[in-house]
């Protein structure tokens, strides 16, 4: 009998809505892996990178360095996004975050990706407002 290594889960992440100019997060990314001993890797990458640049700088993913986290299973993830700010011409800004989570335990490497839109609306924008249109709902919004 072969040793298997299973996939990583990563856990349902919510679209992520904010007004240009704010930064976003920390963002909750919920991870596991049965084998609990395996290393995991987690990197994020932004499908605009006009809107959110693929650095260090503007995907911080917490406890990591250069846009890569190392840990196992149950450690706590989070992803901060700094999106460069826009002109305000009419026209909402997103882009498609793909936070992937590796496991490379015994020795073959096994991925699995979790995609989430980032939103990032005008900043004259009225998120209570506009909410609804995303399917989020947060009391603390103004």
């Amino acid at each position: 009998m072969t040793a298997q290594n299973d996939r990583p889960t990563v856990a349902f992440i919510d679209r992520q809505v904010g007004r240009n100019g704010d930064i976003v997060g920390p963002i909750d990314i919920i991870i596991n892996d049965i084998d609990p001993a395996d290393q995991l890797t987690v990197r994020a990458v932004s499908s605009n990178d006009k809107l959110v640049p693929n650095d260090a700088n503007h995907i911080v993913i917490t406890g990591g360095s250069v846009n890569n986290f190392t840990g196992v299973s149950g450690d706590p993830i989070q992803i901060t996004l700094f999106p460069v700010p826009f002109n305000n011409t009419g026209i909402d800004q997103t882009s498609n975050i793909t936070v992937t989570v590796t496991d490379n335990g015994t020795g073959n490497l096994v991925s699995t990706p979790r995609v989430f839109e980032l939103a990032m609306l005008e900043s004259n924008t009225n998120l209570r407002a506009q909410i609804a249109e995303f399917g989020i709902t947060d009391d603390g919004l103004t």
